[in-house]
């Protein structure tokens, strides 16, 4: 049976919300139950009593058999960054930690000889199955369960808030007081080693860090390795901040250098019919230039690719080279055209969806189906009086693409185009007057 265990472990807050009775008419017991849990004026086992005798008799009336059912109450942890903190105390806000581990079935016709399925065990518990955990797999799964059990005092852990075993409420196995007497010189040595571990995962923490803001880890090299993947999935939010710090200050010295260092933007439009290689053509002179660039200078560029729509810039960080692929005319307002392909306009804001950005690009190089005179005619956002001249002499290079095998029984390119297969018509389009049609 697939989602079937026979040990779980979770936590939940100590908040009627967070728990849902079996059917309506014990939801007011229930609630009860909750807001004694909490009550922090109650010694911890004593509080949590009720609560977890309700839970090990719902179990029980399906004739589920626990080896172990153990229940603790938290209210002294400090909160992390997502957890809900008590007002009065500055603290992770009161919490109820649960063991619950099933006998061994005495035959396999038992229906629960394998376990209960997680809505079972939602059922029995009282809460949503997220906040329930299946035993960790792998290993030896006795060890995986006294980790479990250990963890309700914090013992192994040294960095989080310790607890005595007499917070403990046992309903059912083994006193827990002295399974943590005949445990402790084991899980105080299991507690030098998590020690010892995570001092190591801090240090690659900290070091994969200083390597992002110093720019020397890209994002992609990142998740490219087994290491990099796991710091990512713990601590995702973190890394895209800091990502997303370092490229804004990226921008900003870009910014700096060109108000004193201005430049010239240069405008390259690809055009040509679906699936004859402008958007192939493109990406490539847009890396061609890149390492142009590094060898001739040193510097490093990047290339940007922005999304379709309206919001197209969202993301924009400053990149040097922008590649606008199958570009609408309704994707940009004509003013932006002329602001984004003005060669001499070295930085011109414009609006985003989260906050405005600074759009500073060198090289802006479009790919579309029209040719530049339709595409500068056919922009919905131009008025009549404004010639299309203002959009076609910021315009440096004009460059049409096309396949030359013209038997071919497809006009689209089944395979990357090739020096063989794919002509580029280049052509200079000069900067018009503005007077001329």
């Amino acid at each position: 049976m697939a989602n079937v265990c026979k040990n779980v472990n979770g936590s939940s807050y100590l908040k009627p919300e967070f728990w849902k009775a079996q059917n309506k008419e014990d939801q007011a017991t229930l609630d009860e139950l909750v807001t004694r849990a909490r009550d922090t004026s109650i010694p911890d086992a004593e509080a949590v009593r009720g609560l977890a005798d309700l839970i090990v008799a719902q179990a029980e009336a399906d004739g589920i058999e626990f080896e172990c059912a153990y229940f603790a109450r938290h209210f002294k942890d400090e909160p992390g960054a997502a957890d809900i903190t008590d007002p009065s105390t500055g603290k992770k806000y009161p919490h109820l930690h649960f063991v619950l581990h099933m006998a061994p079935a005495e035959s396999d016709d038992d229906p629960h000889a394998k376990g209960c399925s997680f809505v079972e065990w939602e059922r029995y518990i009282g809460i949503n199955r997220n906040l329930i955990k299946k035993l960790k797999k792998g290993g030896v799964v006795e060890q995986n369960k006294d980790n479990a059990i250990s963890y309700l005092t914090h013992i192994k852990y040294p960095e989080k808030t310790q607890y005595g075993p007499e917070i403990v409420y046992t309903a059912r196995g083994h006193d827990y007081t002295g399974v943590y007497s005949q445990r402790y010189s084991d899980w105080m040595a299991g507690r030098a080693v998590i020690s010892q571990k995570a001092a190591t995962s801090k240090e690659r923490k900290a070091l994969t860090f200083d390597r992002i803001n110093h720019g020397q880890l890209p994002y992609r090299e990142l998740i490219s390795t087994d290491e990099g993947r796991l710091l990512y999935s713990r601590y995702s939010k973190d890394i895209n901040v800091l990502y997303a710090t370092v490229a804004e200050a990226e921008r900003q010295k870009k910014m700096e250098s060109y108000t004193d260092n201005p430049f010239v933007r240069t405008n390259i439009y690809f055009t040509g019919d679906a699936g004859h290689g402008k958007t192939w053509t493109a990406g490539q002179l847009a890396r061609r230039i890149v390492e142009y660039i590094r060898a001739a200078t040193g510097e490093e560029w990047s290339i940007f690719d922005p999304a379709d729509g309206p919001n197209l810039l969202d993301d924009y960080a400053g990149q040097e080279i922008v590649i606008f692929d199958d570009l609408k005319t309704s994707d940009m307002s004509w003013e932006k055209v002329k602001r984004f392909l003005d060669p001499y306009r070295t930085v011109s804001s414009f609006g985003a969806r989260y906050k405005n950005g600074e759009f500073c690009s060198r090289v802006n190089i479009i790919a579309n189906t029209k040719n530049v005179y339709e595409y500068f005619y056919a922009n919905k956002h131009r008025d009549y009086d404004e010639h299309i001249d203002q959009g076609l002499r910021r315009i440096d290079f004009c460059a049409e693409t096309y396949s030359l095998d013209a038997e071919s029984a497809s006009d689209n390119l089944d395979t990357p185009p090739t020096n063989d297969s794919l002509r580029i018509s280049l052509k200079y389009v000069k900067r018009l007057p503005a007077n001329d049609p």
